[in-house]
């Protein structure tokens, strides 16, 4: 019977949780560090290439090896401690071709090139690492002629690939985490002009509604109640989209919540506002097609927003709402027969800036202003693919 196969999931998951362990970076640091001295050992003794007492040389590559487990934290400190004492050892007694040596020098120049800022970076390469590379090839008794010279400027090149791949990888990460901010950024503004369109709604519609209960209780109670019943199903209504919108902004699943609106609940916003006084006409041409969700959402808001500044700054007695489906986009207009010379409504606060951001973000085009003869206009065009 065969025994149980390995597969490279399991292999996957497996570097997984080593990397998960907090041990992992202390098991392959003294890895790196045993394997550094036993090439270092190794080269040592070849007499051949080494100039001078071994033990002299081997003592200044010591430190650098050592101290490879500090290079992540300290990595302009570790390339000193490194580079300072195989200087000195080869202006003395010459430049040692050393397997410990040269390992331990590509790692810590890594490591400068990737947990380094950029200036530290550009004065290590003046001070140490161009001397480093330099001083090593005039000092290395085997470059006997340019021939000599030219074989061994591989190794050195090593070293400088060594610093750029670290340097790579860092403007790769910080890349990364400037592009992860951006997207947070702008989802926390998406998630603001959520909350700003929910609450902004709501209040206005349940202040518009109060004070019409307000105004009728003495003479009509049973019309002051039903505005009241109106005022508590708008305040549940948005307290439901405001839980749907804090639960995005937990990370929550959308199933916490109600559903995005879209032009398919018009009907339930139009009878919110119905005892307001406001009387609101639907209108809408052409063939309907499906839209994307941001699209539906983003048209939905601006009939919200259109006829809530409407009832609280235009004092209107009617609004029409009119979509118009044409090939490959969806017009939508919002009029009013109020006074357009308010400044509230004519620069609509945050309200007409969150349509103008929300539909530009679609490549939409937004139009508002006054209409001759008295009113105001509130008109979008949204290309039908945009947001999918």
């Amino acid at each position: 019977m065969d025994g149980p196969t390995v597969s490279a999931v399991d292999i996957v998951k497996a570097r997984a949780r080593l990397r998960r362990w907090s041990g992992w970076v202390h098991v392959r640091d003294a890895v790196l560090v045993a394997i550094a001295l036993l090439a270092g050992w190794q080269g040592l003794q070849d007499s051949g290439s080494t100039p001078g007492p071994a033990w002299l040389a081997g003592l200044a590559m010591l430190p650098g090896i050592v101290a490879l487990p500090w290079r992540r934290a300290h990595p302009s400190a570790v390339f000193t401690v490194a580079a300072v004492p195989n200087l000195l050892s080869w202006l003395v007694l010459g430049a040692p071709e050393n397997g410990g040596m040269l390992l331990s020098m590509v790692v810590v120049l890594y490591s400068v090139g990737r947990w380094e800022d950029l200036r530290r970076r550009a004065n290590l390469v003046m001070l140490l690492a161009v001397p480093l590379l330099v001083i090593h090839e005039w000092r290395d008794p085997s470059n006997t002629d340019l021939l000599q010279l030219l074989k061994a400027l591989p190794y050195d090149a090593v070293g400088v690939a060594a610093w750029l791949m670290g340097a790579f990888i860092r403007v790769r990460r910080e890349q990364r985490v400037t592009a992860a901010a951006q997207i947070a950024a702008a989802e926390r503004t998406r998630i603001a002009r959520e909350l700003h369109d929910i609450v902004a709604h709501g209040i206005g519609v349940m202040v518009v509604q109060a004070e019409g209960a307000a105004e009728v209780i003495q003479r009509d109670p049973d019309r002051a109640r039903a505005a009241m019943e109106r005022v508590a199903d708008t305040g549940r209504a948005s307290l439901v989209e405001l839980r749907r919108a804090l639960g995005m902004l937990r990370g929550d699943s959308p199933a916490d919540g109600a559903p995005q609106p879209g032009l398919s609940h018009l009907d339930e916003l139009v009878h919110a506002l119905g005892g307001t006084g406001l009387r609101i006409h639907v209108r809408s041409t052409g063939t309907a097609t499906r839209l994307s969700p941001g699209v539906d959402l983003a048209l939905y808001r601006v009939v919200q927003e259109a006829l809530t500044n409407t009832l609280r700054h235009a004092e209107a007695r009617t609004a029409t709402v009119e979509i118009e489906h044409v090939v490959g986009a969806v017009r939508l207009r919002v009029t009013d027969d109020g006074c357009a010379g308010s400044t509230e409504q004519t620069t609509g606060g945050r309200g007409l800036l969150g349509i103008r951001e929300r539909i530009g973000m679609l490549g939409g085009h937004v139009e508002t202003g006054p209409i001759t003869g008295g009113g105001f206009r509130v008109a979008v065009s949204v290309p039908t693919g945009a947001g999918q």
